[in-house]
């Protein structure tokens, strides 16, 4: 209990002063001699003069012997009314503006064995500034924490670190990768303070390879001035799928397959793209979204405190490059970008306060700029009738924040060259052909959130969307004991808010 000197009351023993009844002796208790003692109606002991325990009669005047400095602990001892004070019967130091504890005066404000109050101490390491013990966290952190006694102060910028593909989704224990579960007496987002927690959910699928131009004869095809070409997928992020090898088919462009995205409702792959007989160019197929509890939904519809990551997005597929049968050159298409990760899930649990000036974000990502190749453009070097460009690389999730498909590349004939002596083929014309574009990848699902507090304030922002929208967005849950947080800056799929 916190104990202010200096001051005239005290004291926080079981032991109640109710001082005298009366100042010297009246009415019936005349006839009392010093050193009498009765019990009164109310059951307390009366002793000198009628003073009631622990009051006793010093100088012919009813005195507490534990608060008074004239008479403390007996009738005779005085403290030094310049430099003390009487205690529960002891004459101890007047700490004026400081405090009294354990025995001694300390400054509450600054000392971490009684930060703000007499034996709340703050954790090694932690500094007690203006009563409070102040944690910054580091800038990357995952799992569960805690910091109990103290405030957690986030003005900065931290991050949640990635899901790693082996840690248990369902719980947020410490050392876990993909969330973060924080505990502390008062937690604070600062005004200009973030929790990055988005894109360190499920990993989105790899994005399929676009096809080589389709002149030439790479592939043991059945025409001989005509290629088969295929292209191969990228790789995926950590649970995502990796994007699809095309199989080789006669006379066909064939572009490679996206990934599906990871986790338990990540989004459909791209489908791969045939171009075949005398068919034009074809764009690959974008990645579909990753989801929360379902693809497609608004959250979930849970009422209790779990939460999910959000599981990633498909890759897209590659496009293919158009058949050229004339032999034109051909330009190679582009290959599809990668899905995009889901975001990961954040608990804030404090016994005090929550209060959000700042940003908490677990939205999913979304496409920000390519990562499928782009396909190069069909050239020609003497007589080798090399025509035909070569298909752009399929989009690798591990490259992150990015997830457009490439561009297919224009390919090119040089007028007058009329004949390719190696390979036997005659040039109908003189034009160019360009491949198709990657598709893009998918949007990842957003994360959860769960903020458990008597009292919780939100001035700044939450985001838990599905990339920017709020299907496939993640669950808000806020718990709390006094007036309901206005959520006017809550985005999510879903918002659910009740007293515990």
């Amino acid at each position: 209990m916190m104990r202010r000197l200096g001051i005239a009351w005290l004291i926080g023993v079981s032991l109640l002063v109710v001082g005298c009844a009366s100042i010297g002796r009246t009415g019936a208790d005349q006839d009392a001699l010093p050193g009498d003692a009765e019990t009164s109606g109310d059951g307390s002991t009366v002793g000198d003069a009628g003073c009631v325990s622990p009051a006793a009669l010093c100088d012919g005047d009813c005195v507490d012997l534990l608060s008074d400095s004239d008479h403390c602990g007996s009738c005779t001892t005085q403290c030094d009314l310049t430099t003390e004070m009487c205690l529960a019967g002891q004459c101890v130091f007047d700490c004026g503006a400081e405090y009294f504890c354990g025995g001694t005066c300390v400054d509450t404000s600054s000392d971490p064995q009684n930060c703000g109050e007499c034996d709340l101490q703050c954790p090694t390491g932690i500094n007690c500034v203006n009563g409070e013990c102040i944690v910054h966290l580091d800038p990357s952190i995952s799992g569960r924490v805690e910091y109990p006694n103290s405030t957690v102060l986030i003005d900065g910028d931290i991050t949640v670190q990635p899901y790693n593909g082996s840690d248990d989704v369902t719980t947020c224990d410490p050392g876990e990768t993909g969330c973060l579960h924080l505990v502390a007496r008062r937690i604070e987002v600062a005004s200009g303070g973030t929790i990055h927690a988005e894109g360190a959910g499920f990993g989105g699928g790899g994005g399929g390879g676009g096809a080589p131009g389709t002149t030439g004869t790479s592939f043991n095809c059945s025409h001989v001035c005509v290629s088969c070409s295929a292209g191969s997928g990228g790789a995926g992020h950590i649970g995502g799928g990796n994007g699809v090898n095309a199989i080789l088919g006669d006379v066909q462009s064939i572009s490679g397959g996206g990934g599906s995205g990871g986790g338990p409702h990540g989004g459909v792959a791209g489908a791969v793209v045939i171009s075949s007989g005398s068919e034009g160019t074809k764009n690959g197929l974008g990645g579909g979204r990753g989801g929360y509890a379902g693809n497609g939904i608004n959250g979930d519809n849970t009422t209790d405190m779990s939460l999910r990551l959000g599981s990633g997005g498909g890759g897209g597929s590659g496009g293919a490059a158009a058949y050229e049968p004339a032999y034109s050159s051909v330009g190679g298409s582009g290959g599809g970008g990668a899905g995009n990760r889901g975001g990961g899930y954040v608990i804030l649990e404090a016994t005090v306060e929550v209060l959000i000036a700042g940003t908490l974000s677990t939205a999913g990502r979304t496409a920000l700029s390519g990562n499928g190749g782009g396909g190069t453009n069909g050239s020609h070097g003497g007589y080798t009738c090399d025509l035909e460009g070569s298909g752009g690389d399929g989009g690798n999730a591990a490259a992150a924040g990015s997830s457009a498909g490439g561009n297919g590349e224009l390919g090119y004939f040089a007028a007058g060259w009329n004949e390719c002596i190696e390979r036997q083929c005659e040039n109908n014309g003189s034009h160019s052909v360009s491949g198709g574009t990657g598709g893009a990848g998918g949007d990842g699902a957003g994360g959860g959130v769960l903020i458990i507090a008597p009292s919780v304030i939100l001035s700044g922002t939450i985001n838990a969307l599905g990339g920017t929208a709020t299907a496939n967005g993640g669950t808000v849950k806020i718990l709390h004991q006094s007036t309901a947080p206005s959520t006017t800056g809550v985005s999510a799929g879903r918002i659910y808010l009740t007293t515990y």
